[in-house]
């Protein structure tokens, strides 16, 4: 199990910067940001809940992702379709628990594009932020159709108690 310290100053001041990559700006801009929901709404996954932004809505997107994700190494298409579902994931919890977009890009990650992009929401509720691809990753390898849900009610409890 991993430990929580504090940053360096190089570490902060690192995590400043990349809040003002290209990449990261490119990536939060408001006209990118809805075409990519209205897409996930449109044609990815277009029969969601009438309320799409709830737990019922996590169940009916994780089902499928599960239908559609890929297998091997992803495709354009298939990366797109992947952000789309980061997007919609963090926004449930943006929408309904609060917290805000952040890049916490992963400085040692093997994945030349996580070094640079790794989307987050930053919250109270959550110590280290809620990261939608962890849950994509973890639905993958579990199957169970219930880890979106399970992630979004554990940090919705914990919401929950601050609120308190």
């Amino acid at each position: 199990m991993g430990s929580v310290r504090k940053w360096t100053k190089a570490e902060h001041d690192r995590h400043e910067a990349d809040q003002h990559s290209t990449e990261w700006l490119e990536w939060v801009a408001p006209q990118r940001f809805t075409e990519q929901l209205n897409r996930f709404f449109a044609e990815t996954v277009p029969d969601m809940p009438e309320d799409p932004y709830t737990v019922e809505g996590l169940d009916h997107a994780e089902a499928a992702w599960l239908e559609l994700r890929p297998v091997g190494a992803p495709t354009p298409s298939e990366l797109d379709v992947l952000d789309q579902f980061i997007r919609y994931i963090g926004e449930t919890y943006r929408r309904t628990l609060g917290g805000e977009w952040v890049n916490l890009a992963q400085w040692s990650s093997p994945v030349e594009r996580l070094r640079t992009l790794y989307p987050i929401i930053r919250a109270e509720y959550s110590e280290l932020g809620v990261a939608p691809s962890q849950s994509i990753a973890i639905a993958n390898r579990d199957q169970s159709g219930v880890v979106f849900r399970s992630f979004y009610e554990r940090c919705a409890d914990a919401a929950n108690r601050l609120q308190g």
